[in-house]
């Protein structure tokens, strides 16, 4: 089933995914699984849509959680903080690994993930 998606999300998705593909909203990760893209610019029933458990042996340009359209992540995710959108979107766009549920990235150099400051 298509659903129509914000201009600027196809836009996150193309620039932060070369295999993105709008037609039906995926990319190809590197381990070759085909994984719906979702950007800050995605409203939260959509998110849902394509939401999937998180997988920690994933690709680390996987962006597959879920968060509401102004960017807040809902409390019980972040141990009771909410970010702020503003601090979302930087953390996104510095951090391709970025996980907003837990504020946390993945090192290009490896070992433990990291907070987003």
């Amino acid at each position: 089933e298509q659903h129509a998606v914000p201009a600027a999300h196809v836009e996150w998705c193309a620039s932060r995914y070369r295999s993105y593909r709008p037609s039906d909203d995926h990319y190809t990760s590197y381990s070759g699984e085909q994984r719906p893209c979702i950007s800050p610019y995605l409203d939260a029933s959509a998110a849902e849509r394509v939401a999937q458990p998180a997988d920690d042996s994933a690709s680390y340009v996987e962006a597959t959680d879920t968060w509401s359209m102004d960017g807040n992540v809902p409390a019980d995710e972040t141990g009771g903080a909410q970010l702020p959108p503003h601090h979302v979107e930087y953390c996104f766009s510095r951090y391709r690994s970025y996980r907003p549920e837990d504020n946390t990235y993945q090192p290009y150099s490896g070992g433990p993930r990291r907070q987003c400051e």
